[in-house]
């Protein structure tokens, strides 16, 4: 799949064209599976156990290797369906937020990044500059999401998950989230 982005009236959109001219690189699968813990107070991630990050092992961070692009897969574990995904957000550097990112993603960064509602990108939001996906954007009830990582720029991300009570979803003291980083090693 090769993704074209068409500026329409200053604002980009991210447009799904398969077969297009293709570049040859590695892709690399990865599935993050998380979900709240018994206390309702902490979400957490559950899969994969480890991570091939560098460094002191961070759960749920994950690498994408020099001349790489990655697909990753999230999976929002939640049995007795409470909780909604309300939020997705990138952020670059390796400063832990809750929230907000620090500086606004500039064009390249945010170009690296596409949430997916399914393999097949029927759905694809761009990251805007602010780093905040709205989730709510995505078919309702949505528990798995992809993000395609272009992995262009050598650039250490972290990402946030936040979900919320569906009793509650716009109580944000009552929401959770979660933030590992990304380590992108570029194309060169």
């Amino acid at each position: 799949m090769v993704i074209v982005i068409v500026a329409v009236i200053g604002t980009l959109i991210a447009v799904n064209v398969l077969n297009l001219a293709t570049v040859s690189r590695v892709k690399k699968n990865v599935t993050i599976e998380y979900e709240v813990n018994a206390a309702a107070d902490k979400l957490e991630i559950t899969a994969p156990a480890t991570n091939d990050c560098s460094g002191p092992p961070k759960k749920g961070c994950f690498k994408i290797d020099k001349n790489n692009k990655g697909d990753i897969k999230f999976v929002f574990n939640d049995a007795n369906d409470e909780w909604i995904l309300k939020q997705f957000t990138i952020c670059a550097g390796d400063t832990k937020i809750t929230d907000v990112c620090s500086s606004e993603l500039t064009l390249d960064q945010r170009l690296e990044f596409f949430v997916m509602d399914d393999a097949t990108g029927s759905t694809i939001l761009l990251t805007p500059a602010s780093g905040k996906v709205d989730m709510t954007k995505l078919p309702v009830g949505l528990k798995t999401f992809y993000l395609l990582d272009q992995n262009t720029i050598d650039q250490k991300y972290f990402y946030n998950i936040k979900v919320c009570p569906k009793a509650d979803p716009d109580e944000d003291d009552k929401c959770l989230t979660l933030d590992p980083p990304i380590e992108n090693k570029g194309l060169r």
